[in-house]
Order: C-alpha cells, then structure tokens, then sequence
C-alpha cells in the first residue's frame, strides 16, 4: 500500500481479544475506521511508555529501601523525604496566605475644574489594582480602605 492508496476512514473487521490467555472469552468482532485504530494503537504505546517509567520510578525507591540507606537508623527522615522528592519529580508545597497592608503614591493629572470634586478612593478603586507575577500565587481578593489626595 502506498501514501497515495492510504484511506484513514477505510472500516476494518477484526477480531478483539478478550479475556486471559488462560480463560479466553468468546470472540467479538469488531468493525472501526482506521484512524480510530491508529489513535488506539498510540495511546497504547503511551500507555506502555507510562507503565515503564512508573516501573522505573518504583524500583528506585526500592533500591533505597535496604538498612544500608532508608532503614539505616541513622538515617533522617527529612532524607527519606528528599530522595523521595528527587525520585518522583515531586515538590509538596504548604498554602499560606498573607494579609498586608500597601501603601501607594501615585501621581495624577487632572483638568483644573475636576480637582475640587476628585474622588481619591473611587479613582484608586476604579484604576488601580494588585496582582501577583508568581505562578504559584493569587492574589484572591484586595480592597482600598482609605485614600485621599493633596496637590502635589
């Protein structure tokens, strides 16, 4: 078969295997376009690529787990911990959260005749706001609790 012959929405019967090689169940067939075999087939191997690295994954921690490393009573637990976080690409992580109080000064240009009704907490309110650059933080909520204005 060529590229040029190649139909991924061809249907396909076949058989499905189910059951153990030791109690078989009564064959079922089955009939699926190609490209849906095709995307059965991937998954698969990923699934095969992920069992694997787990298998991989568990023998290292039970490399470690002899009285020379782990079970050794000199051992600290905070080293059980850290080679477990090393094995499984792991960071455990605490959620904190902080209060704080931020003071600004900000600097802003008005019309004359909009001076003397200037609202500083509204304006702050409506043109200000907090957030956070981290990627393993929010900021959830902030309000503005006082504000006032004087010329600068």
């Amino acid at each position: 078969m060529s590229v040029d012959t190649y139909n991924p929405n061809a249907l396909v019967t076949y058989k499905k295997i189910a059951g153990t090689f030791a109690e078989p169940e009564a064959p079922e067939y089955v009939t699926d376009k190609v490209v849906d075999l095709e995307w059965t087939l991937h998954q698969g191997r990923e699934a095969r690529k992920d069992v694997e690295r787990l298998r991989a994954t568990i023998a290292s921690i039970q490399e470690r787990m002899t009285r020379d490393d782990w079970y050794n009573p000199n051992t600290e637990a905070s080293e059980i911990l850290d080679g477990l976080k090393e094995i499984l690409g792991f960071e455990p992580k605490a959620e904190i959260r902080i209060t704080a109080q931020i003071e600004v000064e900000i600097t802003v240009e008005l019309p004359m005749d909009e001076v003397e009704d200037f609202d500083a907490e509204t304006w702050i309110s409506d043109w200000v706001s907090v957030d956070t650059s981290s990627g393993d933080s929010s900021c959830d909520s902030w309000a503005v609790s006082s504000a006032d204005w004087e010329d600068a």
